[in-house]
Order: structure tokens, then sequence, then C-alpha cells
């Protein structure tokens, strides 16, 4: 409307209208006239827009002709019309593809993802990729986990992807990381499967504000969609909170799967994002991350595995375990506390025996005990010998506790180990 006067919408030329699609488009409301061409409602205009700019791009057209199209269409046939700047977004986003047919290929959607021959893929001698590294050796950054660094099991620009049993703690953990994160300079945005009103209350249980932090709520979104967005993500950290909104028809099959996380891992890697899949796992035990649910390809097409599970013995613990391309993935517990603080506690080894630990720094005496002598000072229920002797040596290499023969002469086969508390040790620290 300009100056008071509505201006009414004006017939689509028979060239635009050739590029429309006639049959498949979700969200219609009413049809318009006798040609079939129907109303596009909420929710559904980006994959339409996205379909007729797919269209034009085969057909050579560039993307000032697309945008002007696109705008038309927009205005006469959706409804609402999207926001200029979003139209102007889905041109930019199309136009970088080749601008040349893509024969046998029916589906727009898949051939977006095709590359052509005619393209030269980049090439990079193995001296190149070690240029940046000659004053010192090449190290993975980690993302903070938990206020821990060197035991993260998340690495700056990787792919992940994150599993665990619903209703594990996966989504809280990853609400306390991206705090985190964003107080460390990252921007993540946020993809989930949950609603508005469900992030809302999730939100209003923190105190704090989330800086640097955007969410998109892509329930019912296409794949074409999410790669839009990542292909124009200024994020750092991409989250996509689950991999249903992928819409994987068959998580079984390896090929869907592949043809659904190549063109999101791969967007990604252009960007330098740090990539979040969140998975779950099947009811089967499996090793080496195959407790994943479905094809291997989630664990084959992505860098790094990781697996949160419930602690048997107090069910405010998680341990996370992994496998990476490159370095291991440390083993790391974290546990949630009365407070709301959620901690990184360490290894799982060794909080497994800081009850023992704390047990054998209470009874034994300032005078040589043997092994034996130590288990039988414990208290009901007693650890086992083995379980003892481990921390016996880990408060011995800590210095806690001094052990004869030294500690300082390493392992002393045949030799009776004893052991003793220091007078000097407060046992209130």
């Amino acid at each position: 409307m300009k100056s008071g006067v509505v201006l009414e919408p004006q017939p689509i030329p028979e060239a635009l209208l050739s590029l429309i699609p006639r049959n498949g488009i979700g969200g219609v409301k009413q049809p318009i006239g006798q040609d079939g061409v129907e109303f596009i409602t909420e929710g559904y205009r980006n994959d339409f827009l996205a379909s007729i700019a797919g269209n034009m791009r085969r057909k050579g057209i560039n993307i000032d002709g697309m945008e002007k199209a696109l705008q038309e269409v927009n205005q006469t046939l959706c409804e609402p019309p999207l926001v200029d700047d979003e139209v102007s977004k889905i041109a930019k986003s199309i136009s970088k593809y080749p601008a040349v047919a893509i024969n046998g290929v029916k589906d727009p959607t898949s051939a977006l993802y095709i590359a052509p021959s005619e393209v030269r893929l980049e090439r990079v001698t193995a001296s190149q990729l070690r240029e940046g590294f000659m004053d010192g050796e090449a190290t993975l950054q980690r993302l903070p986990f938990l206020g821990e660094k060197k035991a993260s099991p998340f690495v700056e620009g990787f792919s992940h992807l994150l599993s665990g049993y619903p209703k594990t703690g996966k989504t809280e953990l990853l609400v306390r990381l991206t705090k985190e994160w964003s107080k460390a300079g990252k921007s993540i945005l946020w993809i989930s499967e949950e609603s508005r009103q469900v992030w809302n209350y999730r939100m209003s249980k923190y105190p704090e504000q989330f800086q640097n932090l955007t969410f998109i709520f892509g329930l019912g979104t296409t794949l074409r969609s999410v790669v839009s967005e990542l292909k124009t993500s200024k994020e750092n950290i991409v989250i996509i909170d689950t991999l249903k909104l992928l819409q994987i028809p068959n998580e079984n099959d390896q090929s869907a799967v592949n043809q659904a996380l190549t063109p999101v891992i791969t967007a990604c890697r252009e960007r330098d994002i740090t990539l979040i899949l969140v998975h779950h796992l099947r009811e089967s035990y499996g090793d080496y991350g195959a407790r994943a649910a479905g094809s291997y390809q989630f664990l084959a097409a992505v860098d790094c595995v990781i697996e949160i599970e419930r602690d048997k013995t107090r069910f405010t613990r998680r341990t996370i375990r992994g496998w990476s391309r490159l370095d291991p993935v440390p083993e790391i517990v974290y546990e949630l506390l009365d407070d709301g603080t959620m901690i990184a506690l360490g290894d799982p080894k060794q909080v497994e025996l800081s009850a023992v630990n704390d047990s054998i720094m209470q009874v034994l005496p300032d005078e040589w005990q043997s092994t034996n002598d130590v288990v039988g000072l414990l208290p009901e229920p007693k650890p086992s010998q083995d379980q003892v002797l481990k921390s016996l040596n880990f408060l011995a290499q800590s210095g806690d506790i001094e052990r004869e023969p030294p500690w300082e002469r390493g392992k002393q086969p045949g030799k009776t180990y004893k052991w003793l508390k220091p007078t000097s040790y407060d046992s209130s620290i």
C-alpha cells in the first residue's frame, strides 16, 4: 500500500508460472482462480520459494532475476508473505549453486547437493598443510566442559554425535555448556525440536542472562531449510537437537543417513562451525560407539562420537565416554549438585575410588601398616583388596600418605608394601 492506495496483486507471467510446482505443495489454504495455483501458508513458504528458485537456477537465471521473481511470487501466493529480507536470503542461498541443468535428476532437493563434474575441487599438498605449524606442534582446541578444558570431549571445528537414552539429561548438559561457551566468547545457534513454550520455562529457571545464544524452533522444518541456515550462519557452534529434525526416512538405511548428514556436516566445515548432533541410544549394548541408534553411518560421518551414561550408584551423576578421529576422547564424570550447579568430577576410575580414599585417610594411623592391615581397619562393607591397593598407590603418588619402599623408587616386585599417614596430615582438610 502506497499513499493510501491498495495495490492489487498482479498476474504472474506465464514463464514464471511454469516454474511453480503444481503437485505436492504443503500448507495449501485455498485455490486461486482456475489455473491450479494455490495459497501457501506459514510454515511452507520457504520450501515453496526455494523450490521455485532451484528451478530458475537450473535455467540459468541469475540472482537479480531470481530475487525479483521470488518477491513477486511471495507477495501473490504466500499468506502472509515473507518479509523481503527472508526472500532475498533464499535467492542468495540458491544462487550459489551451479547454473546448469543436471541430467537425470527430477527431485530439486537432492539435485541441489550434487556437485557437477565441471566444478574444480580444491587440491592441497602435504607441505601446505604443515606450513601453519612449522613453529610448533598442531593441537586440537577443546571447548570448556564444566570448568575442564583438557578433559573436554568437545573439539572446536569438529562434528559431534552426542547420544544418550531419553531423559538422560543431554539437553540439560548442553544448556550449561552453552552458558559456559558464550562466556568464552563463542556464539551458539540451537535448532530445537522443542517448542518456544518449553524453552521459555527452561530459560526462566536460570538467573543469568544467556549471551550469544540464538534459537530456531525447527520441528517440521526440512533438510533444505536447515542447510540453508547453516550456509549463512554467523555462529561458532550449532546444536541440532535432535536428529529427527533432519527427517531421515529410515535411520537404519545407510544411504538415507548419508544423504541427510553430508550436506549438514559439509556446510559446517565450510564455515568452520563446531557441530553437535543430538541423538539417542539403542536398547542393546554396543561398544566403540555402536550403541547409537540406527545405521553405522551416523558414527562414520562425524568426527567425534560422545555417549552419556547414567551412574549406577548415584542418580545425579553421569559418565561421558567417546571415540574420535584423532586424539582419544577423555572419559569424565560430572554431577548435578543440590544447589543446581553442575560440575566435572574427573576420571571415572578416580571418582570410583574417592570414597575408598576418604575411608583410608580416616583410619590409616601414623605407623606402618601392610595392605592387609589397611583392609582390616576399614569399616563394612569393605572394598576389595584390589581397590584398596589402587587407592593406596594413588594416595602415595599424590603425597597424602607414605609408602615403604618409597614411591619414588617405582614398583618393587617381591616387596611387601607398607603404608602410613604422616603426622603432619590434617584430616579436616
